[in-house]
Parts: structure tokens; sequence; C-alpha cells
């Protein structure tokens, strides 16, 4: 008697039939069992009646006694697959050799059975180290080695959160949303938030949590060099919003985001509502005011109806022009503003010249930086302005000016008659020996200034000397910290 079997690919239809031949059933796959030598085909799904088909029962010829081994090593490996929790829909592929249908199972019953035991030893091995593409967002390994538990995510936010300094948190690696979240759900008694690197599902929990005022005690976020102008420009819109119902911020960086005119203009449409913040910072954001006279306007107009106190547009290349249009504006009558930081503006004397009119405007600047913008014979006019008309200006940086040096006396006499002046920056201008001997001896007259800076001015050892002692006089006289100037 010459047996072979058939198996039809839509179910575990099994037909044992005696001689060859070939069973077809209408809209169905079938198999080809022609001779001795051929090989029947079957998909594993099929085999166990995990197909979308709906199963037929067992169809038997003559029932031989093999037929009952087939069903039990079927069962077998149905519980197999099941342990796996294998899909079976056409991934697996079953072929039997005639004569060899036992074998071929047993054979496979032997590989399901030794993934099922590398699958519990990877288990019971598996480490407790949290995921960092998890920690990240980007893990998509479902059968990744690492822990992506909220057990160990808490754990390493606890780590996170130990020994920082006091009030202060700076985020340097990027965080997926998850790990964000957790993160600034679990802040307490931090005050200042760094941020140097966020993706964009971070930064969407971000705005959402400035918008609910979250964390409390964060008053000062900073979020330099993260290109939210420039990788992520949807966020400059969602920031606007989170920051129109924010009341806790008071001090907000965004430095070196390539925010440009128009994503500058865009962030500070959120000044139009907000009533707390005091501190922004808009240092290298290529903002420029050529051409842009109608954008400068409503950033002035948004800047002096705002609550904006300390004001920095350094590293911008604003030139003569954005005096003329943005600074001098924005000074006219502003009785707010303490703080304004132009250093690197590319001003040049031109734009000292005109810069000095719009200072005479306010009378509540406090601190003025104008370094580096390739001040020379202007420096006069900033002379006789701290001489005549400087109003409350106790601190002046016009360091990295190296032509000043051309300038020897006028800064000098401003300062013997100068009674507000508390400290003054003119590092790296090297200036020469005798104009700083000129602003020592203004020091025995100048009751108020207290901090010299002159480092990298390639003073003579004797110059500095006079220096710090006169500055050590003035400390003990007014009870305040010398500042000891380095050469």
């Amino acid at each position: 008697l010459h047996l072979s079997t058939t198996f039809t690919v839509h179910t575990m239809s099994i037909l044992l039939r005696t001689g060859t031949g070939r069973v077809q059933h209408p809209g169905r796959d079938y198999i080809d069992c022609d001779d001795d030598d051929s090989e029947c085909t079957i998909s594993l799904g099929s085999f166990l009646k995990r197909t979308d088909h709906k199963s037929n029962d067992l169809v038997l010829g003559p029932k031989p006694t093999f037929v009952d081994l087939v069903k039990e090593r079927s069962d077998k490996l149905t519980a197999l697959v099941d342990q796996l929790n294998d899909s079976l829909l056409d991934t697996h592929t079953l072929k039997f050799r005639p004569g060899c249908v036992l074998e071929e199972l047993d054979a496979l019953i032997a590989q399901k059975e030794k993934e099922l035991q590398k699958l519990t030893s990877d288990s019971k091995t598996k480490t407790e180290t949290l995921c960092q593409d998890f920690l990240e967002g980007t893990c998509t390994d479902e059968h990744c080695d690492n822990d992506h538990s909220q057990q160990q995510l808490t754990k390493w936010v606890q780590q996170f959160l130990q020994n920082l300094p006091d009030g202060y948190l700076h985020i340097t690696q990027p965080l997926g949303k998850e790990a964000f979240l957790r993160l600034i759900q679990s802040l307490e008694n931090i005050h200042t938030l760094v941020i140097q690197t966020i993706t964009h599902e971070a930064m969407r929990v971000l705005c959402k949590s400035i918008s609910l005022n979250q964390p409390t005690n964060v008053n000062t976020l900073d979020l330099s060099d993260v290109l939210i102008g420039s990788t992520m420009p949807t966020s400059v819109r969602r920031m606007v919003t989170s920051l129109q119902s924010n009341t806790t911020l008071t001090s907000l960086v965004v430095d070196k985001n390539n925010l440009g005119t128009k994503g500058t203009l865009s962030l500070l449409q959120a000044l139009d509502t907000n009533n707390t913040l005091t501190n922004l910072s808009l240092q290298n954001n290529n903002i420029t005011c050529e051409k842009e006279a109608v954008r400068c306007k409503h950033m002035v107009d948004l800047l002096k109806n705002s609550c904006i106190q300390y004001l920095s547009l350094a590293l911008n290349p604003l030139g003569v022009v954005g005096v003329e249009t943005l600074i001098n504006p924005f000074l006219n009558g502003n009785n707010k503003i303490k703080s304004l930081d132009l250093f690197g503006t590319e001003l040049g004397d031109d734009g000292i010249q005109e810069l000095i009119e719009g200072l005479k405007a306010t009378s509540s600047l406090t601190t003025l930086n104008i370094g580096w913008n390739g001040i020379c014979e202007s420096i006069v006019s900033v002379s006789e302005w701290l001489l005549e008309d400087s109003g409350f200006l106790t601190s002046l940086n016009v360091s990295c000016n190296p032509l000043i040096s051309r300038i020897p006396v006028r800064l000098g006499e401003a300062l013997r008659a100068n009674t507000k002046l508390q400290s003054l920056d003119i590092r790296w201008t090297f200036i020469h020996d005798d104009t700083v001997l000129g602003i020592v001896e203004s020091l025995s007259a100048n009751g108020s200034l207290c901090f010299l800076d002159v480092t990298n001015c390639n003073l003579d050892r004797r110059v500095t000397e006079k220096i710090k002692e006169r500055l050590k006089r003035r400390a003990a006289a007014t009870n305040t910290r010398p500042s000891i100037p380095k050469t």
C-alpha cells in the first residue's frame, strides 16, 4: 500500500489517501504530491488552524496508526507556539517529504522548544539597566534586553536629581516624552532650569507645563542653542502660547536659536499679555534691522509695553540702522529698562554716537554693555555722557575695543567727576599705562568706583599694584569686596 499525504493550505485538514493525485477545494490553494520525490508545502499557520479561514474538520481516509501521532505532535506544536506568542499567518512554511511527516514535525518541535528555552533564559538574565534609547524616546525594539519599566524610570529620575547645585538643574541629554514629563513632574525647589538639548516631543511637554505654571518654583528658563527657530519653528508658536498664560517665569534665555527678526517678533508677541517676565536674553539670533523697519516698529511697541527691565541683544548684527530703528525708539521715554547689553552688535563709532542720544532719553538705565563694537573716537562721546548726563548708570562695559587706546585722556576726566559709576570694564582694550594711571588718579576723586577690570591690557606691574592699592582702600571705605585686577 503506497500512502501519500496532501495538506490543504487554508486549514489543518489532512487527507490520507491511497495512491497519488491532487486535492483541490474550490477557491482555495492546493498542494501537489505527484511522485515519491516531491515535497508537500504548507504554511505553519494553516497547519495549526491559525488562518483567517474557518477551520474544517480533520478529514481522514482509512485511519492508519500514525494519524494519532500526527495529531499529538500538532497539539504539542500548538502549545509551543502559544508560549512563544508567535504569529503564524504566512510567516512559517513546512515542507514535508513523502513518508517523513513525523520526522519533520519532530524537528520543528525541537526548534520551537529551543526558541522557548532561549526566551526563558533571556527573561531571567535580563538586565535591570534602564534602556538609554527608551530614555531618549527612540527605542523600538520589542525584544530589547534593557529595562523599559516605569520603576526603573522613576529610579533614574531620583538619581538624576541627587546632588544638584541648590536650585539649579542642567539637562544635557535628549529625553523622550515620557522621561521628560516624569522629570518635570518631580522637580522641587528648582528655580533655574537650563536645557541644553531637547527633542520635539519633550518641547511639547515643556510648553504645556509652562502654560500650567509648572514646575511652580522655576522662575528662570534657559533654552540656549536648542535651535527652536530653525529645526523646530512650530515650537516658537507653542512657546508664545504658553508664555501668554504663564505667571511664574521672570527670566527667559533663548540665545543662539537662529530666530531671526521674524522669529524674534513672533516670540515677543507673548509679552503682549505676560506681566511677569522682566529678563529677556536674545543673544546671537541673527536679528537684523536692515530692510526690517516694519518688524522693528512692532518689536519696539511690544518691548516698551512689556515689563522687560533687563534686555540683551548681544552678538546680533544690528549696526547703525538697528540703533535708529530699534534701540533708540525703545529707550525713548522708557523708565523701566535697567540693563541693556549691546556687546558685539557692530555699532561702530557712528552707532555709538547715535546710541548716546538715545541714552539721554531714559533715566532708569543702570547697566550698559557696549563692548566689542569697534569704538574709537566715539569713546569721547561716551566719556562726555558719563561726565554730564549718564543718569543712574552704575556699571559700564567697553571691553574688547582695542582702538580706545588712541583716546587716553577724556575717560579719566569723566571718572573724576562721575559720582555714580561703581564698575568699569576695560578688558582687552590695550589701553596705555599713562591712561590707566589717569584712571587710577581719578579713583582718589571718585567716590563710587569700586570695580575696575583691566585684564589683558598688558599693563606695567607697578601700575597694576597701584590699582590694587586704590581699590582696596575704596573697598575698606565703602565696606565692599575689592575687585583685584589681573594683568
